[in-house]
């Protein structure tokens, strides 16, 4: 999921390594906090704040769309598709790490959280990146009016 999510390609000269996004190196977090036992866990881990930090992104990109009035399926424009592609790989670690806290693993119930608002943020930039690009959200077909 981390090289999908915030893959960077940036020109940088010769020699020098590039910098993983901030999204990134959150996202590797995860990965060794979902392996960690809650009671091993640093403080620095995945905290409220790093959820808060997400919400607030979700709002902003949010106020950038159209209110939602039909369920949306992914597509539109290239970079809406590969986002909605990366909000998959998103939603399917929530899975499995609700899967592993049920086989009774200690976890960080935060991570949970933030995993959620990171496939919720996904939709939000799929769809800004459909408004940026011109292209319509793709709206399922026999869906009637689902939010007002």
């Amino acid at each position: 999921m981390t090289s999908g999510v915030a893959s960077q390609k940036t020109r940088r000269a010769p020699g020098k390594k590039r910098k993983p996004s901030t999204l990134s190196r959150r996202a590797r977090r995860n990965a060794c906090a979902r392996t960690t036992p809650a009671t091993e866990l640093r403080a620095y881990r995945v905290t409220q704040a790093h959820v808060e930090r997400l919400e607030t992104r979700i709002d902003a990109y949010a106020a950038q769309c159209r209110p939602i009035e039909y369920f949306i399926l992914p597509g539109g424009s290239r970079l809406s598709a590969m986002l909605h592609v990366c909000r998959t790989a998103a939603r399917r670690t929530e899975r499995r790490v609700i899967a592993l806290e049920r086989a009774a693993e200690q976890m960080n119930p935060v991570v949970k959280i933030y995993l959620n608002r990171l496939s919720d943020l996904l939709f939000v930039l799929a769809r800004a990146a459909n408004a940026r690009a011109g292209a319509a959200d793709v709206c399922y077909v026999r869906s009637k009016k689902a939010f007002r």
